[in-house]
């Protein structure tokens, strides 16, 4: 018999593989923690291939790798067809969710693509039926958000430094002090000053 004619997956093979997967080069790609699981189990199959085993070793990887990528293709790709069937009123639950999502999430590093994976809408889409609902995209509310906790802990935590605050509600210094000025029209220590004279009971 002859062997199985499946062909080695080479390093110059690599563009036309992706682009015939739809699978964007050199760009994050949101997974949630299930996918990422799989992902794992998937890389630590391939790492730990046999040397001897029945059949070309380079073969047996190039399956895997090919398996792999189809998987990652599959995962990026799978929301897109049940976003265009969902309901005004589950849209909007789902818009309520990411807003809860970012509620939870504010302090940390994340991004629209995460948010939107959360939901399980592309990005593009999510963008678009969150300016509808809210009247701005996800991005300005996450911001707004931010700034608003961070002056509710101006207010709160008084021996904490302006920096720990920024760092608190996931923001760096600089650009925390630049946002709140421009959304507060003062910076944030004129802002903490100015509550502490309404908070101090002192004539």
């Amino acid at each position: 018999m002859m062997p199985h004619s499946t062909a080695i997956f080479e390093g110059r093979d690599a563009e036309s593989v992706l682009h015939a997967l739809r699978l964007p080069i050199l760009q994050p790609i949101a997974v949630n923690e299930h996918d990422l699981e799989r992902l794992e189990n998937e890389l630590r199959e391939l790492w730990h291939i046999p040397e001897h085993v029945e059949g070309e070793p380079d073969r047996i990887a190039s399956v895997r790798i090919y398996e792999l990528l189809t998987c990652i293709a599959a995962m990026t790709y799978h929301e897109e067809p049940k976003q265009l069937y969902r309901s005004n009123a589950e849209a909007e639950k789902l818009l309520r969710a990411a807003v809860h999502y970012m509620e939870q999430h504010y302090m940390e590093e994340i991004s629209v693509a995460n948010i939107a994976y959360t939901i399980g809408y592309s990005q593009q889409h999510f963008q678009r039926r969150f300016k509808e609902m809210y009247g701005m995209n996800p991005s300005q509310y996450l911001l707004r958000l931010r700034l608003l906790k961070g002056a509710q802990l101006l207010e709160q935590e008084f021996e904490r430094t302006v920096g720990e605050i920024a760092e608190m509600v996931g923001m760096e210094l600089n650009y925390f002090v630049r946002v709140f000025k421009r959304e507060y029209g003062i910076t944030p220590a004129k802002y903490r000053a100015m509550q502490a004279r309404h908070h101090d009971p002192s004539p």
